[in-house]
């Protein structure tokens, strides 16, 4: 891979020489380091197999994570639980492992391939929990819950 651009690219007589109101020479190098880290973590996660649930393909939650990133789908980590916003530990802990791509703590609580019990259970190919939960998310309960929560925001 050729080197980027940058101050660790400068000829050393030119070493720790900026134009007028540029970055300090240190910033400058940091900035092209980590770039250059980003570039290599990217390309590691874009290297992730693809996964299959039950019959569905998708990319590894932390490539998908990665790729989604921006100040909005990281504001409820900095916001403080207030008002209508306020998740409980185990709710909190399940947002941030999904944020992070990481493996469902409910899903590692329950068992990772773990039967699911359904009331329409297919026999010949049941459900089972997978470590990020996605099986759980997409369970149907009894209870008229999502319309009931709904209604009462």
């Amino acid at each position: 891979m050729p080197l980027p651009k940058g101050p660790l690219s400068t000829p050393v007589d030119m070493a720790g020489i900026r134009e007028e109101g540029g970055q300090s020479l240190q910033h400058a190098i940091c900035e092209q380091a980590e770039k250059y880290d980003v570039r290599q973590l990217e390309l590691e996660l874009k290297a992730l197999p693809s996964l299959s649930i039950r019959g569905k393909t998708m990319p590894d939650p932390r490539l998908a994570v990665w790729m989604e990133h921006d100040k909005v789908t990281r504001g409820f980590a900095y916001d403080y639980p207030h008002g209508i916003y306020k998740p409980s530990n185990d709710v909190f802990a399940e947002m941030f492992a999904e944020h992070l791509g990481i493996c469902s703590p409910v899903a590692e609580r329950i068992g990772v391939d773990a039967p699911l019990q359904l009331a329409r259970n297919d026999l010949r190919n049941p459900p089972t929990v997978d470590k990020w939960g996605f099986a759980l998310s997409a369970l149907s309960c009894p209870g008229d819950d999502w319309r009931t929560q709904h209604d009462e925001r």
